[in-house]
């Protein structure tokens, strides 16, 4: 799909759409509980239906009404399946996971930039085990041959804690005390997403903050009524846009919230911008920003809101962590480098960092999602701020995490005196 956006100042309301981190993570959850749970705005995006594609394989019933999905749980798990995960990186390394836990042999299936990415720490993992695990060099798909059943572990979480997430999950429902210790331990937000979850379904998981993992001996998933959270990620794009002037309200985000991209409010508050989250309000009094320095490490999916924004804020800007994007629906640093080159930015990575000099921009180019969602999204608001339109090749990427992305925008007003 080809998206061309016009540039020009725009005003209205925004209604952030459902995590599909927190959904795809409620729903495997309730997956395991024998019995009914009703999980609330879950979200229409392409990575929430791969997991609930997957929970069928699990022997999970699922229904769907008018403002909740009711999961019932299944009642006994299988010892064998094909898992279709999509393009999802999520719900592959939390089924995965899971597959390393259940006791039988699990294919698993995916599409698209997912076949790209490289998992052999999973095999890492299953060799520790003792597992039979076999893929195409550490890519899809995966044949899994389960049932570890050791007490203690160790998990190398450095380029993704995503599989230790599916391990608590997985490993709950046995009725043992378990420890696992996590190395190299990043994005650790997320991993307290996973256990805020599987809390809201019953169970307490303790963490030390540091490494060491301690499930309980006894303990039991109970059915719960679950409320998936606004996504922060998806916040992110648009809270960049009212930085950059446009005036809008932006609705239905937690600041009490775990998911990693929270972390743009510690970055508001250096901006002197101010918040009413309640109220949808971002205010502040500088007409322009000026460069800034942040560590994106733990919450790698807020680089391409934060180019955007450097790209127009005065001075360099300096965003650090770039290592976490090389695994992601695309090489993440790479197409913001290409891309944004295309449209005059003074951008390059500078080792573990992306530098960008404000300024200089042009609009009336051809760039490319790459096929990734989060690229399509930041270049659509770098669009508005542009002399001219910009052309979106691949913009239907979007799709992955947010399928409204292009109708919110569209909702938009352009105000009389834009563009």
């Amino acid at each position: 799909m080809i998206k061309k956006v016009s540039s020009g100042q725009r005003i209205g309301e925004i209604n952030i759409p459902a995590s599909k981190s927190d959904a795809q993570r409620a729903i495997l959850v309730a997956a395991l509980v024998p019995n009914k749970s009703l999980i609330y705005n879950y979200g229409k995006s392409d990575d929430v239906k791969a997991m609930l594609s997957c929970i069928g394989v699990l022997g999970a019933e699922k229904a769907v009404k008018n403002e909740f999905i009711e999961i019932q749980g299944a009642t006994q798990l299988p010892r064998s399946g094909r898992f279709q995960c999509g393009e999802s990186g999520l719900t592959f390394r939390l089924i995965a996971a899971l597959s390393t836990v259940l006791e039988g042999s699990f294919e698993l299936h995916g599409d698209g930039s997912l076949l790209k990415r490289d998992h052999r720490f999973i095999e890492d993992f299953g060799g520790t085990q003792n597992l039979s695990i076999h893929s195409v060099n550490g890519h899809l798909p995966y044949q899994i041959n389960g049932g570890i059943t050791s007490d203690k572990y160790k998990v190398n979480a450095e380029g993704t804690s995503q599989f230790l997430s599916g391990l608590l999950i997985g490993l709950s429902t046995q009725n043992k005390e378990i420890t696992i210790h996590a190395e190299n331990l990043t994005s650790k937000p997320y991993l307290l997403m996973t256990l805020n979850t599987i809390s809201k379904y019953g169970i307490s998981i303790a963490f030390d903050g540091i490494s060491k993992f301690v499930l309980p001996k006894y303990r039991c998933y109970q059915s719960t009524n679950y409320v998936v959270e606004g996504d922060w990620s998806a916040a992110s794009y648009w809270i960049v846009a009212r930085l950059l002037g446009h005036e809008l309200r932006i609705y239905g985000l937690n600041e009490n919230s775990y998911q990693a991209d929270k972390k743009i409010l510690e970055l508001l508050k250096e901006l002197n911008v101010d918040y009413d989250l309640d109220k949808g309000l971002f205010e502040f009094s500088e007409d322009v920003f000026f460069g800034f320095d942040f560590d994106a490490t733990d919450c790698p999916d807020l680089f391409p809101a934060l180019t955007t924004l450097a790209v127009y804020v005065r001075g360099v800007s300096r965003i650090r962590g770039v290592h976490r994007l090389l695994n992601k629906e695309s090489n993440r640093s790479n197409a913001l480098v290409s891309e944004f080159k295309k449209l005059g930015a003074n951008i390059c990575v500078d080792g573990d960092d992306l530098l960008i000099v404000g300024g200089g921009l042009k609009g009336d180019v051809v760039v490319d999602s790459h096929g990734d969602h989060r690229i399509a999204m930041c270049l659509a608001i770098t669009a508005l701020n542009l002399d001219s339109s910009l052309t979106i090749e691949g913009a239907d990427a979007v799709t992955k995490s947010y399928p409204d992305f292009w109708g919110d925008l569209k909702k938009l007003k352009r105000k009389k005196n834009g563009a």
